[in-house]
């Protein structure tokens, strides 16, 4: 009766151990996958973010002012 109550004890650790791998593992690869999909967007480079605001300034979708100050964070 004493053994059966310390293997259920160690039984029930091991059982816990077991889901919290599964669960970490479980997270490990939503994160990995996370990853993967911000590594395949491409890379804008300087000049796209200048033409997409030169667009921008000319559809009217930001001022003059907001289009200066947005050119100098580029510099």
């Amino acid at each position: 009766m004493v053994l059966g109550s310390l293997f259920s004890l160690i039984g029930s650790f091991m059982t816990y151990g077991f889901g919290q791998l599964i669960e970490n593992s479980d997270i490990l690869v939503a994160e990995k996958n996370a990853d993967k999909s911000e590594a395949a967007r491409p890379v804008e480079t300087i000049n796209d973010k200048i033409d997409t605001l030169s667009k921008w300034k000319q559809q009217g979708l930001i001022t003059e002012q907001e289009y200066n100050q947005k050119m100098e964070n580029l510099k």
